[in-house]
């Protein structure tokens, strides 16, 4: 009787644990990883990253890593002979999301903590050289 009980515990702790959480945000929950390459195919165009957790220099092509978040990843081109833009990484539903039609509350909670975003894999960033750096 104790052993049954106490297994019922413990299956309960289980389910209150797994569903305490939003299915994407159990499965999305660190960094995620992408490479960017300059849409001319470039190389060494300074960029600025900037994500959720602050902000750092790099160069194209470059690995970027940034955590799922409302805000995004945001890649701005500094390099003094390219115009300077600003290239927001696309960004989607993670599938896990969709999970939560088993776990309605993960709706509320997904949402929340802003692990619902999947980033692309693979970006090309938009550069235009000025006239003045030469070809």
């Amino acid at each position: 009787m104790k052993l049954a009980q106490s297994l019922g515990t413990i299956t309960f702790g289980i389910g209150l644990l797994f569903g305490a959480a939003g299915c994407a945000t159990l499965n999305n929950q660190g960094s995620q990883t992408l490479i960017a390459k300059a849409g001319d195919q470039r190389t060494g165009v300074k960029i600025e990253v900037v994500t959720a957790d602050g902000s750092y220099l790099s160069s194209l092509p470059s690995t970027v890593v940034g955590r799922s978040s409302w805000t995004g990843i945001e890649i701005k081109v500094i390099d003094p002979c390219y115009d300077a833009t600003s290239f927001a990484v696309p960004k989607s539903l993670h599938r896990a999301f969709w999970a939560n039609l088993f776990f309605i509350y993960g709706f509320l909670i997904d949402p929340a903590t802003g692990y619902l975003w999947d980033y692309e894999d693979r970006v090309e960033v938009p550069v235009r050289r000025k006239a003045s750096c030469g070809a």
